[in-house]
Parts: structure tokens; C-alpha cells; sequence
């Protein structure tokens, strides 16, 4: 189903997830594009993935990339020469010097798919599991 054409998520935790892809942050930069805060910490893609958020993921403010081997330097070097609105989050002292929203700080596995805020706000769980938002 076409889930992504039906939301416009602000932001999206995606960390620790090793099989996550290029073309899958790739695809995360060119559906999502009201995505604002991104957290793929721990995660295997490249320098191609950053690219891709570079040059399609327009209004990304916070990119948090903690402890991600496959990404080079370099790559994130330009990220930030050619994007310094991006906060770009590579080490626990960049992430403790801004206010991030408690769900970016390691959610617990149970947390609930429901804004405690707004229980009509959905939270869209991502990552292993059957988990699927449309009928």
C-alpha cells in the first residue's frame, strides 16, 4: 500500500536498524518531504544515503547519525559545508547540546502508537516486525 502518500511525518526514528539501505533513505528523502528531524544512528548505510538526504530532504533541520561505520568523514564534511541549516548530530555531545524531543532519545520498544498529546495523532512504528499502518 502506498502509506507514504497519506503521511506527512515531521519525524521519523530509524536508528540501530543495520539492514537499513541507501535506496531506503533514499526513498525516505524523496516521499517524506516534511521529514524535519531524522535519527539513523547506528545504521550501515553510505555517503550515496547522504546525498540523497543532502540534495532531497529540503527541510531535514536535525539529522542525527551516531556510531554509523559505512559513512565516511568526508561525506559528512559536505553535508555540512552545503547544508549549514542542518544540525547534523554525529557524536553524544552534539546531541546533548540540543533540546531534541524525548522520542529521538532511545524510545522504549513499548511505547505507545498514539501521541500521549493528541490520541488522534498516530505514531507510525518502523522497523522489524508485521507492524502496517494501512487496510
Amino acid at each position: 500500500c502506498a502509506v507514504v502518500r497519506h503521511l506527512w511525518l515531521d519525524a521519523l526514528h530509524i536508528a540501530h536498524l543495520p539492514k537499513l539501505t541507501d535506496a531506503a533513505l533514499e526513498l525516505v528523502a524523496l516521499e517524506l518531504a516534511g521529514l524535519r528531524l531524522l535519527d539513523i544512528s547506528g545504521s550501515n548505510f553510505t555517503d550515496d544515503a547522504l546525498d540523497a538526504l543532502r540534495l532531497h530532504a529540503k527541510r531535514l533541520a536535525t539529522l542525527t547519525c551516531l556510531d554509523c561505520p559505512r559513512s565516511s568523514d568526508s561525506g559528512l564534511d559536505l553535508l555540512r559545508r552545503t547544508r549549514p541549516d542542518l544540525r547534523l548530530l554525529t557524536s553524544d555531545a552534539d546531541r546533548r547540546a540540543f533540546d531534541l524531543p524525548d522520542f529521538l532519545r532511545d524510545p522504549p520498544l513499548d511505547a505507545p502508537l498514539t501521541s500521549p498529546a493528541d490520541p488522534t495523532r498516530l505514531l507510525v512504528p518502523v522497523g522489524p516486525g508485521p507492524s502496517r499502518v494501512c487496510p
